[in-house]
């Protein structure tokens, strides 16, 4: 039997934006916001061995100048079946495929709510998860 990471669903979990300089921000000419990421992975077993929910929080901060523009915070989580792997695949799996497989929704969601501000939205670049994994280890 092959390797095999099935997923059985992905969803919003949580999500909160603030935007604590509206409105007086609006009478500003902003030509640079600076955007800030902290990115978060964890996991748990739901059904012994391999059924897990994986979740990806993001906390992006919009900055202009000494303002914040706005801070999102949120978390989408997969459900996802393991097949046929080692341990250590496991704990790889869990660490840098399935979040790969739950970024392009939290990045597209980044971007629609940021949008919703009336300010610049936000537009996460790729992240390399393996790269985290490893510095965990």
């Amino acid at each position: 039997m092959s390797k095999e990471i099935y997923v059985d669903k992905i969803y919003l979990k949580d999500s909160n934006i603030e935007t604590p300089s509206s409105p007086d921000i609006f009478q500003e000419k902003m030509n640079k916001v600076q955007v800030t990421m902290d990115c978060n992975v964890g996991n748990k077993l739901l059904l012994p061995p391999n059924y897990y929910e994986v979740i990806l929080e993001m906390n992006i901060v919009g900055k202009h100048k000494d303002d914040f523009l706005y801070v999102l915070n949120i978390t989408y989580g997969g459900l996802f079946n393991i097949k046929e792997h080692t341990k250590e695949e496991q704990k790889k799996a869990l660490g840098v495929d399935c979040p790969l497989l739950l970024f392009p929704y939290v990045q597209q969601s980044i971007t629609n709510i940021t949008s919703q501000t009336g300010l610049h939205p936000a537009f996460v670049q790729p992240i390399n998860f393996e790269e985290l994994y490893n510095k965990e280890d």
